[in-house]
């Protein structure tokens, strides 16, 4: 049986991961995406996908390995998570009232077979008062999330509304990533493990 890794910490992750596969290892990736250059969103969010996943492949090269990464790119520009509560309120000062895209890049390793895609959503926030801000940075749930807003969260009182997958927006596209698994083989190796 083929060990299932997945290469991230992110909680929200896990639990959509564990909706399609029922039995795998959480491995944090340890690469250092900082000295990675910002590019176009898609191909931002797949490399950061691929090499988190990497990282943890070498480590294990028997396994099977899923890296994401999740990012909001606006206006040209790619926008990850906020350093702290001020980047987060001009993050989210520049949001209100605009629509952007979630993009979530996903990277599923073997030693013997990669595969890269990415999944695009389109975020909607209403316009938004200082106020609202301020009470949605008092909660904290804009930490450790991409354009400081998590929207299964607190952050849902901020939007508008969304097309595309809303699990994309959390963190982790389920059917585009089902698919991949299915048309790229690599549930073939173990079909007892899915459930897709």
């Amino acid at each position: 049986m083929t060990k299932i890794i997945l290469a991230s910490g992110s909680p929200r992750r896990k639990v959509l991961f564990g909706e399609i596969c029922p039995s795998f290892e959480v491995v944090p990736s340890q690469f250092e995406e900082e000295g990675v250059p910002k590019t176009r969103g898609d191909i931002y969010a797949m490399a950061l996908a691929y090499l988190k996943a990497q990282a943890v492949l070498e480590d294990y090269p028997q396994a099977l390995v899923l890296g994401a990464d999740t990012l909001i790119y606006f206006q040209g520009e790619v926008i990850g998570k906020p350093q702290d509560r001020e980047e987060a309120r001009a993050i989210l000062s520049r949001l209100s009232g605009q629509s952007h895209q979630v993009i979530t890049g996903y990277a599923i390793l073997t030693k013997d077979k990669k595969y890269l895609d990415y999944s695009r959503s389109i975020v909607t926030f209403k316009d938004l008062t200082d106020k609202a801000i301020e009470a949605y940075l008092d909660t904290g749930d804009y930490r450790d999330k991409a354009g400081a807003y998590g929207i299964q969260g607190q952050a849902k009182d901020l939007v508008a509304g969304y097309q595309g997958d809303l699990n994309n927006i959390i963190g982790l596209p389920l059917e585009d990533l089902k698919g991949a698994l299915r048309n790229q083989g690599f549930i073939e190796r173990d079909p007892g493990l899915w459930r897709v």
